[in-house]
């Protein structure tokens, strides 16, 4: 017999332990050892491995069994019981027909020994009446029954159907987080050879591995800002600015990216554009490198007077005192 096996990622080839009975459970059925702390975490009494689910089958023909004795014996005891009022029947129209024959024959004194009889024939005619209405209710009540069984049958149908459709669905969902998954693994290997080369200034080669990552996964502002500081280091500032603004659309807060695009910018002589960037970082993080990066855009578009406040702004924060000095004295 061949082997059930899990289809998760993380635990594939896991073999299956039994399946989730749990009404609102949309995952897969069936489960593993691993499923059971993971994908079932909230319901794992509903998960019933093999031989439990045995018991609970064996259960629910016990009950279907006494259900069905139930009805058996109401069926045998309503026959008994027919066929003694068949009986008392038969023998009561046996009885009328004679009185009645009596009476045609004039046989007066046989009647009226018969008369008391007649009285309760009287009193029957009423119960008839009463019978009649009752077994109307009665059968307007099993045709009911019968509509809310077949109701109840159709809704079960329903059920099963819908629980299908949703397994299905939740199969196709979770087959798409696998794949997505697995190119963002991939997509993250990309990265990681395009930062070593990166690293080693070999940007020209990174950018091949991180293009080639973002084709995997375009969800990934760390990829963005590399690329766009691999384009910036080869002086394509423009390129490098379309891929520092898609690292802004998936984090907007981020300063340094904010930074890094208003050097891109300064390198073009967009310098009041520049500023509005690093504007937008030191609004987020007051850090001393942004300071002396706005100072010196400042300097180019001849703000001079509000240049040297930022530099000595950076100088008081940590930059780099010698550097900021030899700046303030040129200046």
């Amino acid at each position: 017999m061949e082997e059930f096996k899990c289809r998760y990622e993380t635990h594939e080839n896991e073999p299956i332990l039994g399946f989730c009975i749990n009404q609102n459970c949309l995952k897969t059925t069936q489960f593993c050892f691993k499923c059971l702390s993971q994908v079932h975490k909230d319901h794992p009494d509903d998960c019933l491995r093999f031989h439990s689910l045995n018991e609970l089958l064996n259960k629910y023909i016990e009950i279907h069994n006494e259900i069905l004795n139930f009805y058996q014996d109401i069926q045998i005891k309503l026959k008994h019981t027919l066929e003694i009022l068949f009986k008392k029947m038969d023998q009561e129209i046996t009885i009328l027909k004679e009185i009645d024959q009596n009476l045609i024959n004039r046989s007066y004194l046989f009647v009226k020994q018969k008369i008391l009889w007649i009285k309760q024939c009287q009193y029957k005619e009423n119960l008839l009446k009463y019978s009649k209405y009752v077994l109307k209710i009665i059968a307007s009540f099993l045709n009911d029954l019968q509509n809310t069984m077949e109701t109840l049958k159709q809704l079960a149908k329903d059920n099963m159907q819908m629980d299908e459709n949703n397994i299905k669905i939740a199969e196709v969902k979770k087959e798409q987080e696998l794949k997505i998954n697995k190119r963002k693994q991939k997509a993250h290997q990309l990265y990681k050879k395009g930062r070593s080369l990166f690293d080693n200034k070999q940007y020209k080669e990174a950018l091949i591995f991180f293009e080639d990552s973002l084709k995997q996964d375009d969800s990934d502002e760390v990829v963005y800002i590399c690329q766009g500081n691999s384009l910036q280091y080869l002086n394509l500032n423009q390129e490098s600015i379309e891929c520092y603004d898609n690292a802004l659309k998936l984090n907007p807060n981020n300063s340094d990216v904010l930074n890094n695009k208003g050097n891109a910018l300064q390198n073009l002589n967009f310098n009041q554009e520049a500023i509005e960037c690093y504007d937008k970082a030191l609004q987020i993080q007051q850090l001393p490198l942004y300071m002396k990066n706005k100072a010196d855009a400042l300097i180019i578009i001849g703000k001079k007077e509000e240049s040297i406040t930022w530099y000595q702004n950076a100088k008081s924060v940590g930059f780099n005192k010698d550097k900021i000095n030899s700046i303030l004295k040129s200046k």
